[in-house]
């Protein structure tokens, strides 16, 4: 029995370990990196796509290619 209290007992502490962090990383002025990873350089121009008319990436044509 005291095994499955000290069980529950770490659980729980690892439960409100990681929700402090979530809450740490969500209320943080700053930022976070991973957010600040998502967003574009400053000098660039977001891109957009039409529906089914996406240019996939082609290398350059050599002779040798043919």
């Amino acid at each position: 029995m005291n095994v499955l209290l000290l069980m529950v007992f770490i659980g729980v502490v690892l439960v409100l370990f990681f929700v402090a962090l979530f809450l740490r990383d969500v209320t943080d002025p700053r930022g976070s990196s991973e957010r600040d990873a998502l967003l574009p350089l400053s000098g660039e121009e977001p891109r957009t796509f039409e529906k089914g008319h996406r240019k996939s990436a082609q290398r350059p044509r050599h002779s040798y290619d043919q």
